[in-house]
């Protein structure tokens, strides 16, 4: 019995590269997994190939996971759908700086060790 067999996972931003692996990583876990994401077509490909594999898809949604109240009705009702949710992945991105780039962090010189001789 593998670690994943038996459990349901959900993917938010299953379109994107990161959420296609995962989902796929999951499903060739042994996990039923449900898509969500903003493309439909991305998602239903995604969907086809990971039926081909012989994974399990419980459940496909178009959902925009910047928006609260559109999670909470999906989740909601994929719970009642599919009988509960065992893992939650989020792999979306947004537009949200929370700090400065790395690229603009200022380099430290303060640093009074001396190199190893």
């Amino acid at each position: 019995m593998s670690l994943l067999e038996n459990k349901h996972a959900v993917v938010y931003g299953a379109g994107g590269t990161v959420g296609q692996a995962v989902a796929r990583a999951f499903a060739s876990g042994g996990a039923r997994v449900s898509l969500a994401g903003r493309t439909r077509a991305t998602l239903d490909g995604l969907a086809r190939e990971i039926h081909d594999e012989d994974g399990d898809v419980a459940d496909i949604a178009q959902v925009d996971a910047l928006d609260a109240s559109a999670l909470d009705r999906h989740i909601g009702g994929l719970v009642d759908e599919v009988g509960g949710i065992d893992i939650c992945f989020n792999a979306v991105g947004d537009e949200a700086t929370l700090g400065p780039s790395l690229i603009e962090l200022p380099f430290g010189t303060s640093s009074t060790r001396s190199p190893a001789s």
